[in-house]
Formats: structure tokens, sequence, C-alpha cells
């Protein structure tokens, strides 16, 4: 993929209403409509490519997405060119959230973009003549990508409208599933997506990136640690960890991972392809967008990157790294946030407001800010939070000392002492910090935060109020199209 680039064929990807009037009732010209496409084995190719293509939108994982585990945390502030600059996350970063911000309908709505072509192609390419072995493959990585979508809904929504096929223009008012039922349907789609996907290595070079089995595997055990469902969950992240399936590794050089130089590595799992030169302008385009953002969008302002600043991070942050046997800072704090007198890119970072920090996690050096287009890959799981996940779902059943030994896998990397002897509770804490310096401002914090019970206490300072601000609104422009969802907003929007 890159190596893919998710080239996206010319295709409506959608069933279109028809019109009672002759006139109106044309075919499009210059695309393709599902009745006439789904013919070849190069069209199923092709809308695989097309449903992994949301995961590059603007406001997803090129750029916005990130945002809002960062800086509803204690990890970041929003940052940028003052408080009205995204005005839409100073509300978030202040827990001052109303169900019409707009941050939260492009979150939804890349998504939901995401599903729509995952069950487009799930619909269409079973009953194309072709090869089987790669329709298999194929159904698979759709249902890897419906599944991810689903969980980054239901991890801040909760229970949402579960759609699993392709719908006509006057089948939209879906009613919300539930929770429970939302976390089945990601469970199950894993499920048999792990069946049938190849192992990450089996790809060839022209297929990296696409959805492997491990990637199933690993997103599998992270929704059961998310549900507290830890033996299940122990069981399918050893899938990653153990026998065959464990083909992961950790890099020697953190820093490489956010970098570019450790793209589609033994580390990864599954990241999101971003390739440079083929946008133009993305950020006014940001569906075609191929380029990531998060290079000028999160880089210093006024010292040569060119940067706006954004998803900044706090002093408390920082506090949180340990110093390593050598008394030497935490490499993970070098890689992650620009202190003063950094270098990158030939560049001095100088201390800026608002907290005299920046986030260095994507940043490479000077881009200019009409061009936004940093081919760094995104790393949506990578095995060092499988490591983590795993050292949890083991404590919580009470195998400390097992799970001591994949939390000091993670730590020996950063050059950190060893954890021995602790007990269960003592471990939780200990694993809870390691998740947040390992995996900081990598739209982790609030997340993680949420699902352990820390939020009140942690960001009680914040504006946080439990359990309402434990899941965020439901966008009220999808409640005001989607008339199956009145009456049924999250509590206390």
């Amino acid at each position: 993929m890159k190596k893919i680039i998710y080239t996206v064929a010319i295709i409506t990807l959608f069933i279109l209403g028809s019109c009672s009037s002759d006139f109106l009732d044309k075919k499009p010209l210059d695309q393709f409509t599902t009745d006439v496409f789904f013919k070849t084995q190069e069209h199923a190719i092709q809308a695989i490519n097309a449903s992994y293509d949301p995961f590059q939108f603007w406001e997803y994982y090129a750029n916005f997405f990130i945002y809002t585990g960062n800086i509803a945390s204690d990890d970041a502030v929003k940052g940028g060119f003052g408080a009205g600059d995204q005005a839409q996350y100073q509300l978030l970063n202040d827990f001052n959230i109303f169900p019409d911000n707009a941050a939260l309908r492009h979150r939804w709505q890349a998504i939901y973009t995401g599903i729509a072509r995952a069950n487009i192609t799930l619909d269409n390419v079973p009953n194309i003549d072709m090869d089987a072995t790669l329709r298999s493959r194929i159904l698979g990585e759709a249902k890897f990508i419906r599944a991810l979508n689903y969980y980054n809904l239901v991890i801040a929504y909760g229970g949402v409208p579960l759609i699993t096929t392709q719908m006509g223009i006057d089948e939209q008012n879906v009613p919300r599933a539930t929770a429970a039922d939302t976390w089945a349907q990601i469970e199950q789609d894993l499920e048999e997506a792990a069946s049938v996907l190849p192992l990450a290595t089996s790809y060839d070079a022209s297929n990296v990136g696409r959805a492997s089995r491990g990637a199933a595997y690993g997103l599998l055990g992270k929704a059961l640690v998310y549900q507290g469902k830890w033996q299940e969950a122990e069981v399918a992240l050893k899938k990653v960890t153990e026998g065959s399936g464990a083909v992961y590794d950790l890099v020697a050089d953190y820093r490489s991972l956010f970098d570019g130089n450790a793209e589609n590595s033994v580390e990864s799992l599954f990241e999101v392809q971003f390739a440079a030169g083929i946008s133009v302008l993305p950020w006014e385009t940001p569906a075609d967008q191929n380029g990531s953002s998060l290079n000028t969008t999160n880089g210093p302002q006024g010292t040569g990157f060119d940067g706006w600043g954004f998803n900044t991070p706090t002093q408390n942050l920082v506090d949180a790294y340990e110093k390593t046997v050598t008394l030497q800072d935490d490499p993970r704090l070098i890689a992650t946030i620009f202190r003063d007198g950094d270098v990158v890119g030939g560049l001095t970072y100088t201390a800026q407001a608002p907290t005299g920090y920046r986030n260095k996690k994507y940043v490479v050096g000077p881009e200019g800010t009409s061009v936004i287009d940093s081919p760094v890959n995104f790393k949506v799981l990578r095995y060092a939070d499988i490591l983590l996940l795993l050292s949890e779902a083991l404590n919580e059943q009470g195998k400390t000392a097992e799970a001591e030994i994949y939390l000091n896998r993670v730590r020996n990397r950063a050059n950190l002492v060893s954890i021995n002897g602790s007990s269960k509770d003592a471990l939780r804490d200990i694993i809870y910090h390691e998740r947040r310096v390992e995996l900081a401002m990598e739209g982790e914090r609030f997340f993680d935060l949420v699902r352990t019970g820390q939020a009140a206490t942690v960001l009680s300072g914040s504006g946080f109020v439990s359990p309402k601000h434990n899941l965020l609104p439901i966008p009220q422009a999808e409640m005001d199209v989607n008339t199956a969802l009145k009456g049924n907003q999250n509590p206390g929007y």
C-alpha cells in the first residue's frame, strides 16, 4: 500500500434513490454505480482500497482524530493560535461540550463513511467471479476496517446505529444499538477477519499495510480489554505474542516510529498509509488527502517549522516520565515532546505558549503551511500497546508475575528499571502509568482514563463531570437527520 496509497477509482459507492421523472433519472456518465461496477477482480481490489481511504481524511487519522484523546486528558491542551482557533476543540479542552460541536460531527461522519464503504464491499464482492483466496482476504480486510471504525465510535459515544449492510437513501433512520451489541459486532467482525487474513509477513511489497491476522487479533484483544473480558483478551493478545502469529517485536529506536524511519516495521500491527506529493492543498479538499497533516498542524510556531502548534503537551505529562537506569531522560520523552533547545530537521525549538512545549510525534521538520502533506504513516496499533494490554489482562486475573514480563519488555526498551514482585493493585497503577508515557500524544489517554475509572479523579480540575463526560454527545446534526435517534442522546447532553 504506500505502498497501496488507497487509490480510489471514480466509484459512486452509494445507492442513489430513483426519481419518477425520466429526465432526472439519469446514470452519471463519469462514475460507476454499484449495479455496473462489481464485475471483476480489479473492481473488488478498488472497492477495498476505497474502504481504507477515509482513514486518511483530515477529520480522521490525517489530523484531528487524535486531538480528542489528547486534549480532553491531562496530556495536552488545544494550542494553536489562541482560544478562537479551532474553537470546537477548545470547548472539548474545557469540557464545555454540546451536541452541535463541529469536531464531533466531523469525527462521526468520517467514521461512518468508512463503515459505508466496508459494507458495500462486503455486500458486493462475494458475487464477483474471481480468485477465491483473494476474495476471502478482501472480505476479511473489510470486516477489520468496519470493526476499527465501530471501535472508534463505541469508545467515544457508546452504543451507535449499527449498520452492517449497504443502505439506500430511504433507509437512513437507524436507531442506536446498545454498547454491548456494538462491542459484539466488533468482536464478530474481528474473529471472522482473523480466521481468513494472512500474517503481515505474508504480504508482498505492493500490499504492505493491509489489514493482517495480527491486526485483527490485536484489535480484538484491545476491544476485550475495554470490556474487562480479561481471560478472553489474554487469549486474543497471545495470538500476537506467541506461536505462529508472533511476528512482531519492539524496534530499538522509539523515535523512528514517528519520524518516517520505521514505516510498516516489525512493531506495527496496523498503520494508516500516507504519501506526499499526491494531494494539493489537502486542507481545502480534506476528503482527497493522501499526506498527513500532523507535521504542520502539530509543529512548532514561528521557528521555521511553519507549524500551527495544536495538540500542545502539558507540564503534567513532562513530569510523568521517569529517569533511565543511567539517570538520563526517558528516550520517549525526548521523542514525544519539544523542549526548549531541541533540534529537529536542523531547526532549534524555543519554548512557546501556552505550556512551553510542543508535540514532537509525527513532526519531522519544516514543510510549509500551503503543503500540509507529510508522508509519515500513522501508527494505529503497535506491539508496545499489545504488550501493555496483555500485561493488564494478566494482572487483572491475578497473574501478576507473568504480567510483569510483558510490562518490562516495554520499560526495558526505554532503559528503565524492571518492575518485579509487585502486588496486583500496585502493578495496575504501574501499567496505567506506563501506558500514559508509552502512548503519549497518540490519542489514547482520555479513553484510557475513562475505561479505567480514573477520569473523574485525574480530570477533576478540568471541568470533567462524571458520568456525563464519560461519553461524547451524539452529534446534533445526526440526531436531526436520523429520526430514529430522537430522544436517545447520551445522558447529560
